[in-house]
C-alpha cells in the first residue's frame, strides 16, 4: 500500500500553549499524537511572519531563494516606494504541490495562506489568507468553487471580525470582545466550522497529499494571548469557557482528519511560527524621522494625503484618475516622505530600507562607502533605543540582509532587520502623522508572532514518543516528499527529517510517463506575475492593517 502524507496546519501554534491545553485534558487528540509519535520545536523564518514562513514552507526554501520578505513585495514594482501585496505568483520557486503534480500524485491544499492566486495542480485547490475574495481565482479547478458552494463548504478567507489595533478597526475589535468574547467567538466559529465542512467533502476526493490550515488559532491569540496562557481547567468565566471550547473543536477536526486518512497515512502538525506576549507598538518610522534619517513631506501637504486616505470613497475615485507611483502610494494608504531628504525608511514588519542611489526611484544615498557607514551608524543607534515607560532595550539584535539572507533574491531584502526584546516585546510599525508618540501600548492586542512554532509526526514508520532537536520550516518540504517515496530535488534547501522516521520509506516510481499527468498545465511563470486590481489591493492592505500587520 503506498504511503499518504496528511499535514494540518495551525497558524501561530505554540508550544507554550498548546502543552497547557493537552495538561488540562482540553485536547486529548493532540495529546495522543504526541505520546504515540515525535514531536520537536520548529524554526521559522526571521522575521516570523505569515508570508514569509508560508513561502518557505511551500517550498523548502529561505527567502533569500524564493523573494519574499514580507507582507509586500518590492521586486512586483522595483524602484517604487509603496510595493504591492505578496501573492503565489511572486514567490519565485516551485511550490511543494506543482512538484508532487509534476510526479503524477495528487494533492488537495485547502487555505494555505499566500496560495493566491489558484495554480493548477493535479488535485483540488482552494486558496488561502491574501485571497481578495470570492469573485477571484480562488479554486483549482476553477469549477471547484462552484461545487463547493453548492455544497455549503465554501471557507471564508478573512474574519468578518477584524483585529485592528487603532481607530475605527481597533473598535471594533473592542466591541467584538465585549461579553465576554460573544461576537468574536461566533465569527471565530463560523470560519472554523465552514473550514471543517470544506475538509470532509474534499477528504472524499482521492489524494496522496492533503493539507489544510486553521488561522484561527493565531487570530485568538493575537487578541486574546494574555488570557489564553493563565487559562485553568475549571476556570468559572464565559470566556475562559468559550477559548478552552474553540481549542477542543480544533483538537476535535483533528481527531477527525487522522481517522478519516487511514493507517496509511504519515500525519503532521506544523505552525508557521510560535507566538508570545505583546507590549503594544513601536514607531520605528517616527523614530527614524526624530532621530534624522527621514523627513516628512510639509505638514499641509501630509495632512491632506493623511485625510484623502480615510475617505474611501475619495479613494477610490482618486485612484481612477492616477497612475504609476502616484497611485500606488494612494492604494498603499503610506503617509509621504520627503525622499530628497530620506536616507533610511521602515519596512513591514521588522525591516529598514536605503534610500540607495540606482535602486529606489529617489534614491539619495551613494552605493559603497556612504552606503555602508550609514547601516553601521543605524545599527548603533538601534541597539540604544529605550523604552519610554521601562527605560529597557527595545531591540535587541540587528541584522544586515547578507547575515541571515542567502540567494540570488537577496537585493529584494530589507538592508537592515531588527528583532525586538523579549521585554518588553513590540511589534514595528509606522506611527501617525498627528502623534509624537514613539511607544503605544495595547490591551486589546495582547499576542504577537515568535521564532519557535510546532512540529509533530505520527502514523507508520513514526519514531513512538520521541522528542526531537529543533528542525526549520524549510526542511518540511524534502521530508513530505521523502515520505511520499520521491527523490528531493538538489535545488532544495531544507532537509528532510529523517530522525522522526525508523525507516526509508520505498522509492515511488514517477508516474507523468505513464498516467498523463503530464497534461496537468503549468503554472504561469514567476517572471510574468498578474496583481491585484485597485479594488483588490486597497482590500487586502485593509485586512492586512486590521490584523495589526501594516499601518
Amino acid at each position: 500500500m503506498k504511503r499518504k502524507v496528511l499535514v494540518i496546519g495551525l497558524d501561530g501554534g505554540t508550544w507554550s500553549i498548546l502543552d497547557r491545553f493537552m495538561e488540562i485534558g482540553v485536547m486529548p487528540n493532540l495529546q495522543r499524537l504526541c505520546t504515540a509519535g515525535y514531536r520537536a520545536k520548529l524554526t521559522s523564518t526571521i522575521p516570523p511572519i505569515t508570508p514569509t514562513a508560508w513561502a518557505s514552507f511551500a517550498t523548502g526554501m529561505s527567502p533569500g531563494t524564493h523573494g519574499i520578505y514580507g507582507f509586500t513585495v518590492p521586486h512586483a514594482t522595483l524602484g517604487s516606494y509603496a510595493a504591492p501585496p505578496a501573492r503565489r505568483d511572486l514567490i519565485e520557486q516551485p511550490t511543494l504541490w506543482r512538484r508532487l503534480s509534476d510526479a503524477g500524485l495528487e494533492s488537495i491544499v485547502l487555505c494555505v495562506p499566500l496560495t493566491y492566486p489558484a495554480e493548477p495542480i493535479k488535485g483540488s485547490l482552494v486558496t488561502g489568507m491574501f485571497t481578495p475574495g470570492l469573485n477571484s481565482e480562488c479554486t483549482y479547478p476553477p469549477s471547484l468553487k462552484h461545487e463547493l458552494l453548492a455544497n455549503n463548504c465554501m471557507p471564508k478567507f478573512a474574519m468578518d471580525v477584524v483585529q485592528g489595533w487603532t481607530g475605527r478597526e481597533g473598535n471594533i475589535l473592542r466591541e467584538a470582545l465585549k461579553n465576554e468574547g460573544a461576537r468574536f467567538f461566533e465569527n471565530l466559529d463560523d470560519i472554523t466550522e465552514r473550514l471543517r465542512r470544506a475538509v470532509q467533502y474534499l477528504s472524499k476526493k482521492p489524494w496522496n497529499f492533503f493539507m489544510t490550515v486553521f488561522v484561527g488559532t493565531d487570530r485568538v491569540q493575537h487578541a486574546l494571548y494574555d488570557q489564553i496562557i493563565s487559562i485553568g481547567p475549571k476556570g468559572t468565566s464565559l470566556l475562559a469557557h468559550r477559548i478552552r471550547d474553540f481549542y477542543s473543536k480544533i483538537d476535535s477536526i483533528i481527531g477527525e482528519m487522522i481517522q478519516a486518512a487511514g493507517n496509511d497515512t504519515i500525519c503532521m502538525l506544523m505552525s508557521d511560527h510560535g507566538f508570545g506576549p505583546c507590549a503594544g507598538r513601536y514607531y520605528l518610522s517616527r523614530w527614524l524621522v526624530e532621530a534624522g534619517y527621514a523627513r516628512y513631506q510639509p505638514r499641509r501637504l501630509r495632512y491632506f494625503v493623511k485625510m484623502l486616505l480615510t475617505i474611501t470613497r475619495t479613494k477610490r475615485l482618486v485612484l481612477r484618475h492616477l497612475s504609476g507611483e502616484a497611485k500606488a502610494r494612494v492604494a498603499s494608504g503610506s503617509y509621504p516622505l520627503d525622499w530628497s531628504q530620506t536616507r533610511a525608511f521602515f519596512t513591514y514588519p521588522n525591516g529598514i530600507r536605503i534610500n540607495l542611489k540606482g535602486r529606489e526611484k529617489q534614491g539619495i544615498v551613494k552605493p559603497g562607502v556612504e552606503y555602508k557607514i550609514l547601516r553601521e551608524e543605524l545599527r548603533e543607534r538601534l541597539l540604544e533605543i529605550k523604552d519610554p515607560a521601562s527605560g529597557k532595550r527595545v531591540i535587541s539584535r540587528v541584522w544586515f540582509a547578507e547575515e541571515i539572507y542567502h540567494g540570488r533574491r537577496l537585493q529584494w531584502a530589507p538592508d537592515i532587520v531588527v528583532e525586538a526584546s523579549d521585554e518588553p516585546y513590540y511589534v514595528f510599525a509606522r506611527g501617525q502623522i498627528r502623534s509624537s508618540k514613539l511607544a503605544e501600548r495595547v490591551t486589546h492586542y495582547t499576542g504577537t508572532h515568535r521564532t519557535e512554532g510546532i512540529f509533530v509526526a505520527y502514523g507508520p514508520g513514526v519514531k513512538p514518543n520521541a522528542d526531537g532537536s529543533p528542525a526549520h520550516i524549510i526542511d518540511l518540504a524534502p521530508t513530505i516528499m521523502h515520505q511520499l517515496g520521491l527523490s528531493v530535488p538538489d535545488d532544495i534547501e531544507g532537509q528532510a527529517i529523517k530522525e522522526a522516521f525508523v525507516d526509508s520509506p520505498p522509492k515511488r516510481a514517477v508516474e507523468t510517463a505513464t498516467n498523463g499527468s503530464s497534461s496537468v498545465e503549468p503554472s504561469p511563470p514567476a517572471s510574468s506575475p498578474g496583481r491585484y486590481t485597485d479594488e483588490e489591493e486597497e482590500t487586502l492592505r485593509r485586512r492586512l492593517k486590521n490584523l495589526g500587520y501594516l499601518d
